[in-house]
């Protein structure tokens, strides 16, 4: 009988020592968990950061593409001017 209280105590601190052995690991995961969320969400916040950096490259690019078109329409209009009075229009060298 008395082996068997020996064995049962000895059984016990097997499952405490267990249960104490799990606590650490579940508090490493809970450890774990949280650095990876905290990772996550700066990640995030990069992306978000990026995103906005392209949309500002993507504006600026519109703006410039906006202006070379003006540029492009303004040496047609002067083109198209120089051709309506162009007083060697039509006549030939020679």
């Amino acid at each position: 009988m008395e082996l068997r209280l020996k064995e049962k105590d000895l059984y016990i601190k097997e499952l405490k020592s267990s249960i104490n052995s799990n606590k650490g690991t579940d508090k490493q995961l809970k450890d774990s968990i949280s650095e990876k969320k905290l990772l996550i969400e700066k990640l995030e916040a990069t992306i978000a950061e990026k995103d906005n950096k392209i949309e500002q490259l993507n504006n600026k690019i519109a703006e410039n593409n906006n202006k070379i078109e003006k540029l492009n329409n303004d040496i047609a209009e002067k083109n198209n001017g120089n051709i309506k009075h162009n007083p060697w229009q039509g006549k030939l060298k020679g």
